[in-house]
């Protein structure tokens, strides 16, 4: 029995979980830091200095994208994006699996496009030094690093999804517990 296929899907939920974490804790984050400038901000009516958290706007920008990047594969793992079945529960399993193979297909080839700029904006903002304009320089390429590789992992959790819905057999084992078809 060949256990490349289960391999790689075990290799693909650690990665994604870990890049998942990654991102809540981009998200405790961005709490803190909103958190701190409100307080901060809004002191004076204590009577004291007003002094928000310099740069928080592009810390908490640079931080979404690192979140919301960094947790798409994770979501599509475990099949959690929004999906309207009001039709395709209605079409006979042949073309269901048509619509979901034609949907991991089409999802890959859109985040291939999202990762392929990804990588070509990294290597521009690392090449000239590209800062966001605030209070301190905040370098760009960690949120654009986090947008490329989490559209990367996630081109190849469609592909994982396409298999799996091409060879049934090879569908990872929490797929099960998120069926597709009857």
């Amino acid at each position: 029995m060949n256990h490349e296929p289960y391999l790689m899907a075990a290799a693909s939920d650690c990665l994604n979980r870990w890049l998942a974490f990654v991102a809540g804790l981009a998200v405790g984050l961005m709490m803190l830091v909103g958190a701190v400038d409100i307080v901060l901000t809004n002191i004076d009516v204590l009577g004291l200095d007003s002094r928000p958290v310099p740069s928080a706007s592009e810390i908490i920008a640079t931080l979404m994208v690192i979140a919301v990047f960094l947790g798409v594969p994770l979501a599509q793992q475990r099949r959690g994006h929004i999906r309207v079945e009001l039709f395709t529960l209605r079409l006979p399993v042949p073309l269901r699996r048509a619509c979901a193979v034609l949907a991991s297909l089409l999802t890959a080839a859109m985040f291939a496009g999202i990762a392929w700029f990804g990588w070509k904006t990294v290597a521009h903002s690392w090449t000239v030094s590209e800062f966001a304009a605030g209070h301190f320089n905040l370098p760009m390429w960690p949120s654009r690093f986090a947008l490329a590789l989490g559209a990367s992992v996630m081109v190849l959790q469609c592909l994982l999804d396409l298999l799996g819905e091409l060879v049934p057999a090879l569908r990872p084992q929490q797929a099960e517990a998120f069926p597709l078809f009857d």
